[in-house]
């Protein structure tokens, strides 16, 4: 159920970073990266991306093109000893990441939140690209009428959607 109505989320939290872009004041003086309506326009531009990502099962894509590469290599058995380390580095670098967006110059607390929340959210849509199993068996455990994965989803897209509001 939550995938139908996913890709209408996203696109409501990317109006509303639209409008949020809209609204915004243009410093004539600031840095590009510290201008508001730069910053809404970009977080609208990178959820209309996530929601297309949705659209089109870019993670299952990704997941059919590994999968058909470790196959013709003759890896596909050996997949899981690759899968491991790149989970590991990816939560890694996200950590780091998400360390440096948080400690980003930013004009408000609403801009710097909702990098942190969209930088997360696009990781989180990377890590879950690896298909590595022990993640799966996490992220898609059920937490009431949701999975893991939809709580960590909604709570991101949530992250902005306030922001934007604010």
């Amino acid at each position: 159920m939550f995938a139908a109505i996913a890709p209408l989320i996203y696109a409501a939290v990317a109006m509303l970073a639209l409008a949020a872009a809209v609204g915004a004041p243009w410093p004539r003086h600031a840095p590009i990266g510290q201008s508001p309506r730069v910053h809404w326009y970009a977080v609208a531009a990178v959820v209309v991306l996530l929601t297309v990502w949705r659209i089109v099962d870019g993670e299952a894509v990704v997941q059919a093109i590994a999968r058909g590469m470790a196959r013709a290599d003759g890896r596909y058995e050996a997949r899981r000893e690759l899968q491991g380390p790149l989970v590991a580095i990816a939560i890694l670098a996200t950590s780091l990441a998400l360390y440096r967006l948080r400690r980003a110059h930013a004009p408000s607390p609403e801009m710097r939140w909702s990098r942190v929340a969209l930088g997360a959210l696009v990781i989180y849509s990377l890590i879950r690209s690896l298909s590595y199993h022990p993640f799966d068996a996490l992220i898609y455990a059920d937490w009431g009428p949701f999975h893991v994965n939809h709580v960590i989803d909604l709570g991101l897209l949530s992250i902005v959607a306030l922001c934007a509001i604010l």
